[in-house]
Formats: C-alpha cells, structure tokens, sequence
C-alpha cells in the first residue's frame, strides 16, 4: 500500500541489529507479495512449514518454493526452515537429513504440543487476553539456531528518513479499548508528526475536543451491545461527521460507522449511521479480497 519508497522509510527507521519482517499470507501470494518485498529489499527467507504429517516431504515443499521462483521475476535466496508442529527429536532430524540434502538449514522446530495462542475469526487473541508463559516461550525460543539465523540475515544499507515537522497543532483523537486496537504503528506515528494524538474509548467515554477521527480495526462485533449504549459519543460523531469532520474507519472502524450491527446470534444494534449500510457477521468467512468501491454521489 505504501510503495517502494514506504517500505524502505519504514524499515529504515529501526534502531536495531536485526530485522524481521511477517509474512501473513503464502510466499507468493496477495496482491503484493512476500516474494516481491524480500526481493525489494534484498532479504533472505526463513520458509514455516508445517510439518505435522510429513517429514522428507518437508524438503520436497521447500525444493518447490526455491524452484518456483525461476519462474517469478523474484531473485530469492531461501536461508532456512522453520518446522511447524514436530512430533519428536527423530521427526526432527529426518527432517533436517531430508533438508540437507538440497543444502538448506533447519534452524528451528515447534513441537506439537507447544503452547500456542489461539484463533478467531481474521486474527489471534490478543496478548493481553491470553498470553503465552515464560516456559512456553523459552522453549519455543530454546528450539531456534539463533546463531544460524543470525549468519543468514542481509545487512541492509538504507537512508534514514527525515523527521517531519507537524504542519499546524491539529489534534487527532484514536479509538483505543478492548473493541478497536488493531493499528499500524506507522500510521499512528505518522499523525504523530503532524498532529497531537488523544485516545479515547468507544466503549465508555465521551468524545474528546478533536478535529479528526481515527477508527482503527478490532472486534466491535463482540462489544456490540456496549459500544451502542453509548448513545453520547455515536451522536457526537454522527453530529461532527455531518458538520465536515475528517473520519477514518477501517476494518472494525469501518463497522462502526454504519447504521448498524448484527451479530451472528442476529441481535441488532444501531450505531453511527454515518453510512447507511448495515452490517451482518456470518458464521463463516464470506471472502477474502480487496474490493475497490466507487461512490456514485457525494
């Protein structure tokens, strides 16, 4: 979404030794792809594979991958692999025998059983709602050649962006509580360089003196009943949304502000009514895909 010179900027603004950047999708996949970024910047690859029902097959998936990228206008490099979900030390080592063979590195295993956080719908549960145990994350963190992964990282040479100057005292307030907390933390640090930021709790509290709006992703749907009893604040942002106030809703955010909300046990709430649509969860993903919307009046 940020282009090639946003991606650089973003990764040159770390202070660290090493880098990391996730891929939540497949290699090759999405619109723009891991493939495409790690080829941008000159990255090596560290491939996860789950490996709960196979063991030399494991080589055979990471054989598929580096040849598959012949046939992209990608130059990868893959350093290593990740095995997901390993049975015991002897899967383990029939996959690092298998690897060897096509002379690329098992740097780390999890083992089945290990603790790991759990899903819902489009997202894990956040830390703060169920965290991993300091047992749990040394031994995750014991399975990892950290010394392999560390002689397979690039050195990156980039520029360090220039520091913004803030363009006016503008004062952007932040929808931030157990219902809307999924931000990139560049966009919050980019308003930061341009604005005063407040954050404020769609839940509980009134709407703070603002001149803008940002409503970022979350799980509204699961605070319905207590976001719509809010009827203060959704009538102060539906009053300043009609009086020209800049809002930006996306994911979650997007959900609330339309007209309203069912839930998949089909209770309704009312909320914003700055779009006039209404949102219905189902009780399964309906699709996945970017979708480009063109309005057909103001």
């Amino acid at each position: 979404m940020m282009g090639e010179r946003g991606i650089k900027r973003e990764l040159a603004k770390g202070d660290a030794d090493y880098a990391v950047t996730e891929s939540a999708i497949g290699l090759y996949d999405g619109v723009s792809s891991c493939a495409e970024i790690a080829d941008l910047l000159k990255i090596p690859i560290l491939l996860v594979v789950d490996a709960s029902t196979s063991s030399e097959s494991v080589a055979a998936q990471a054989l598929g991958f580096i040849k598959y990228s012949s046939f992209t206008p990608y130059k990868l490099t893959i350093a290593g692999v990740i095995a997901n979900r390993v049975g015991s030390k002897k899967h383990a080592e029939s996959i690092r025998r298998s690897l060897k063979a096509i002379k690329v590195p098992l740097v780390g295993t999890i083992k089945r059983d290990a603790s790991g956080i759990p899903s819902r719908h489009l997202g894990l549960y956040m830390g703060a709602e169920t965290s991993l145990s300091a047992s749990a994350l040394k031994s995750i963190y014991d399975s990892r050649d950290i010394e392999l992964i560390q002689q397979a990282s690039a050195e990156l040479t980039l520029d360090r962006p220039p520091e913004l100057k803030r363009t006016r005292d503008a004062v952007i307030g932040i929808a931030m509580d157990a219902a809307f907390y999924f931000y990139y933390r560049s966009n919050i640090e980019a308003i930061q360089k341009r604005a005063r930021v407040v954050y404020f709790s769609p839940i509980r509290d009134a709407l703070p003196d603002v001149d803008g709006l940002y409503f970022g992703g979350g799980y509204p749907e699961l605070h319905a009943a207590q976001l719509s009893a809010n009827r203060r604040l959704l009538e102060g942002v539906k009053t300043n949304a009609d009086d020209g106030m800049p809002i930006c809703g996306e994911c979650g955010g997007l959900m609330y502000l339309s007209r309203s909300l069912s839930t998949v046990e089909h209770k309704r709430v009312s909320l914003t009514n700055i779009l006039p649509v209404d949102i219905q969860m189902a009780e399964k993903r309906q699709a996945l895909a970017h979708a480009e919307v063109e309005a057909v009046r103001d």
